[in-house]
Order: C-alpha cells, then structure tokens, then sequence
C-alpha cells in the first residue's frame, strides 16, 4: 500500500473480511504522524474556533456523517499549514440560529507553533476527516 507524503492526507480503500462470505468495505487515512492504517470514523465541520486557558483549543461545528472519541486524530489547516491534533476532550452546547446543536472538540497539537498560530488567528471554516486507529491489520 502506498503511505502519504508527510503532512497529507490521503484515503486509501481496502477490503477486509470478518467472514469469508461477508468481505466488508473499509476506508483507511494515513496521516503524517501515524503511519498506521486508521479507521475512518467520522467527517466534521468546523464552523469556529476558540481557545480555553490551560485546556487547549475547541473547534465548534457539527457532523456531517460518523462520530468521533477521544483519541480520534485528523488534520486541520492553519493558514495553509496542514496541522496534526489529537481530540482530546468532546463538549455539545445549545442549538444556535440554524436550530444545529452545537459540538465542540478539544484538540492537541502535535505542533506547539501551529497551536499557537490557531489561538491567535483561529481555526477558519473547514470540513475534518476524523480517524481512529482501531483498525485490524490488512495485508
């Protein structure tokens, strides 16, 4: 299989078959920080960002499809920098204007001079791929 280049994402689809007459259909992201197979698990919105003192920051937004847990990673530009981050905390908040309750996800930057550009210049709207590395081996 072949690995994305360092700071990309790229989504490769591979097959895998808990049962030999049942093959099930995964998705796999690599992700420049974790060269192993993770487990799509969800796509979210970013609709703003904030920062909370000795917390980290929260991206606001809602789900597309999927889910997403603790632990989950994904890549969010900044100012045209890919970004890693690790999700490191799950809050929801009262519907806003469009009736949509809102998410938040605490993350945790691989990079502490990227998190320090998003708590200055925030993290603009954007669409995640969320990933888990919850996957079984393929060969």
């Amino acid at each position: 299989m072949k690995r994305a280049d360092p700071g990309s994402l790229a989504i490769v689809s591979s097959f895998h078959s808990s049962s030999p007459q049942q093959p099930e259909k995964l998705e796999c992201l690599f992700l420049s920080f974790n060269r192993n197979c993770l487990a799509k698990i969800g796509t979210f919105k970013i609709i703003e960002s904030f920062s909370i003192t000795d917390r980290g920051i929260v991206v606001v937004g809602h789900f597309i499809d999927g889910h997403a847990r603790v632990g989950s990673t994904s890549i969010v530009e900044i100012k045209g920098t890919p970004a890693n981050v690790k999700i490191i905390g799950i809050e929801w908040g009262r519907p806003g204007d469009d009736d949509i309750i809102g998410l938040g996800l605490l993350f945790s930057f691989e990079n502490p001079d990227l998190e320090n550009v998003a708590k200055s210049e925030r993290i603009k709207q954007q669409t995640i791929e969320i990933a888990f590395d919850e996957l079984p081996s393929i060969t």
